[in-house]
């Protein structure tokens, strides 16, 4: 869960909160450690209670440090859990997989994105990285989301992992006419979000609509303003305001397809999110799994702007026959991620080996 209320959280905060609301209605007493950096954080979010800490401190000083070590500590003493679970790849997990084990509780790390097996892709410092590692290995168990994170996760760090797929809220299949391709995501380097831009610009009989979530600091914003800039002479490309993700789905629903360029990812919620309406993936350079090419659930260029722009041409001409794709987009949901067969099995992996669910909250889910 995120500290801030009205942008939409990533995607591995949107995960957290979804399992922990689905641990909840099995029976479990669940917890969210959040950041308050605002004091908006409510006490309880879905029925899931929560505990405020102060925002993270990483970046400052040694008694920055020590403050945030402190913080962390004092968090997971109050949610009293027995099991710790995170999916954040910062170097504060380090911080609380020391403190979890300081307390005799359980600490497990679930992986979001592909890049954490190859954390130099988007993590400059090497102290940074060090400081993740050393949580993974402090860890009592991993997660991953598929059978590919697996194998990186034995090859990369040496250990074994359970494979726990994504959590997709399904919704109803999408009954309006396909509009325009959708980009919604963080407006940051690795997302690439000037490829959509050129998208739009190498395929200009079609519309194209972008929700880019702005991100703080400089070189974030500065990729914005370009983003602004390039896009300033498409006429049949929007730039629309960033709204809460409870406000991107309507636009989904209206998607010829949902349009991916980062360089790497996990499996999106954006993908699961669009395929569980019916709604194609196109992306430019990932394929999770393997899965966009080998179920058919859109198309994928392999990272070539010529094949992106050639695919994105063809939805575009059969935007109005895509019957068949999005009943096989939306069976693949049904099939492999639906909510209560993937609670289930978080349930079992946390408190199977125990027999039972603890009176005091048993799992907290820290952001």
């Amino acid at each position: 869960m995120a500290g801030e209320t009205t942008p939409p959280a990533g995607g591995a905060e949107v995960q957290m909160l979804l399992i922990a609301k689905g641990l909840a209605g099995l029976g479990a007493r669940v917890c969210m450690v959040a950041a308050d950096a605002s004091g908006s954080v409510p006490d309880v979010v879905d029925g899931v209670d929560v505990v405020r800490r102060p925002p993270y401190r990483m970046a400052a000083p040694v008694s920055g440090k020590l403050a945030e070590f402190r913080d962390i500590y004092a968090s997971i003493a109050a949610a009293d859990a027995d099991s710790i679970v995170t999916m954040t790849a910062v170097p504060a997990t380090a911080l609380m997989a020391l403190s979890a084990r300081l307390q005799r509780r359980s600490f497990v790390y679930a992986f979001a994105n592909d890049s954490e097996f190859e954390l130099e892709l988007v993590e400059r410092k090497r102290r940074n990285i060090e400081l993740f590692h050393l949580a993974v290995r402090l860890a009592n168990r991993l997660v991953v989301q598929n059978g590919r994170q697996r194998e990186l996760c034995k090859a990369v760090y040496g250990r074994s992992s359970l494979v726990i797929k994504s959590v997709a809220e399904v919704g109803e299949l999408r009954r309006n006419e396909p509009e325009a391709f959708l980009w919604a995501g963080r407006v940051v380097s690795y997302k690439r979000p000037l490829a959509f831009v050129e998208l739009a610009r190498a395929v200009p009989e079609a519309r194209f609509w972008m929700v880019g979530m702005p991100q703080p600091g400089d070189e974030n914003q500065r990729l914005l303003a370009a983003v602004r800039h390039a896009a300033a002479d498409l006429p049949n490309l929007d730039l629309l305001d960033p709204r809460p993700r409870a406000e991107v789905m309507p636009l989904l629903d209206r998607a010829v397809a949902i349009v991916n360029t980062s360089d790497f990812e996990g499996l999106s919620n954006t993908f699961l999110e669009a395929w569980a309406r019916g709604v194609p993936a196109l992306s430019l350079s990932h394929d999770p799994d393997g899965l966009i090419e080998r179920l058919e659930l859109g198309t994928f260029a392999a990272g070539s702007a010529p094949r992106f722009a050639s695919l994105a041409r063809e939805l575009w001409r059969r935007r109005a026959d895509q019957h068949e794709l999005a009943h096989r987009c939306r069976r693949y949901v049904l099939d492999q991620h639906l909510p209560e067969t993937i609670y289930g099995e978080w349930f079992d992996a946390l408190f199977a080996p125990r027999g039972q669910v603890a009176a005091k909250p048993a799992l907290a889910g820290v952001t």
